[in-house]
């Protein structure tokens, strides 16, 4: 069996291919990193805005992240549909990550927390 030999036109050829696609497979890559550093970002802005306006920053995963301009839009409508059907009651003593404690007893972060990890209150 005869061994190919290559030209160095060709060597050069395959190894111009070859690193096309790499580079190609590289940039995807990256491209796609960025855009999920994007929607991380854009997730937690959303959380804050939501926490700002004092709903319920479980709302985040109704707001459209895919541009500023459909990212404001969504969380604006979020909101006036969130309290034109949710409306304050008098007397309501809600904080702003909306905790509002059982019969006006004043919130205890550490007693509740002790109960959501199942420890001893």
């Amino acid at each position: 069996m005869a061994d190919k030999a290559f030209t160095q036109e060709e060597v050069n050829t395959i190894v111009q291919d070859r690193l096309a696609k790499e580079k190609a497979k590289f940039d995807k890559q990256l491209s796609d990193m960025q855009a999920q550093i994007q929607r991380r970002e854009k997730r937690l802005e959303a959380r804050e805005q939501l926490q700002k306006k004092g709903l319920p920053v479980e709302l985040a995963d109704l707001v459209r992240l895919d541009d500023d301009e459909s990212f404001n839009t969504s969380l604006a409508l979020l909101e006036n549909t969130y309290n034109s059907r949710v409306p304050e009651l008098p007397g309501r003593n809600r904080d702003a990550a909306g905790y509002e404690p059982a019969g006006g007893a004043a919130p205890n972060p550490e007693t509740d927390l002790r109960r959501a990890m199942g420890l001893k209150v």
